[in-house]
């Protein structure tokens, strides 16, 4: 099946299905012990979030590992790539904000949250530019709040459709809350055009 450990999906009312895959390196604190976590790439985040080195070709392992994963979902669940939302937490975030433009389909939309852009230059060719949404805590204290307001600046330069919401006061876990978790079911519901129940 899909080449992605642990996922989970549901149908929603036989309208929407909901895929949460684990990205493929686990984190663990111990040999044989139970992952505190999943990594799409290995990275280290300076102690105020605003360096984040990571090695180019372990990315484009991971942006190969998504675009294979979405084109099997699409072929398996026969939905194509214009019904399907990318969305990507922290580390999630930085892929989906890199992989989007790169598809050769578009995607109904794109939601990055907590996340930044690690490299820019790629929008500027960029093959699509699906619709994004951004929210990030303006406390963060693992992936700096900037991260998000660069992100935006460079997705508007290069013509891509955005909508950022800075969520006062949140930090990197505390990111998600009922209100934040609404205007994320909007943004689907309104690329999809399903309204939500």
């Amino acid at each position: 099946h899909y080449p992605l450990r642990r996922q989970r999906q549901m149908c929603i009312r036989d309208r929407l299905y909901w895929l949460a895959p684990n990205a493929p390196l686990a984190l663990v604190e111990q040999e044989g012990a139970e992952p505190m976590g999943y990594a799409w790439f290995p990275l280290e985040i300076a102690p105020d979030g605003s360096k984040i080195d990571y090695k180019a070709d372990d990315y484009a392992r991971a942006h190969e590992i998504l675009v294979n994963y979405l084109q099997s979902v699409s072929k398996e669940l026969n939905v194509p790539f214009d019904k399907i939302v990318l969305l990507g937490f922290s580390q999630g975030a930085m892929l989906t904000l890199h992989t989007a433009p790169q598809l050769d389909s578009a995607l109904a939309g794109a939601i990055a949250l907590a996340g930044r852009m690690l490299d820019p230059k790629m929008l500027t060719d960029a093959k699509q530019r699906p619709p994004f949404l951004l929210m990030h805590g303006d406390a963060d204290d693992v992936v700096n709040h900037s991260g998000s307001v660069e992100a935006e600046k460079c997705l508007r330069e290069n013509g891509f459709n955005v909508h950022f919401d800075s969520v006062a006061g949140a930090a990197h876990t505390t990111l998600f809350t009922p209100e934040t978790l609404m205007t994320v079911a909007g943004f689907i519901s309104q690329r999809l055009a399903v309204k939500p129940e």
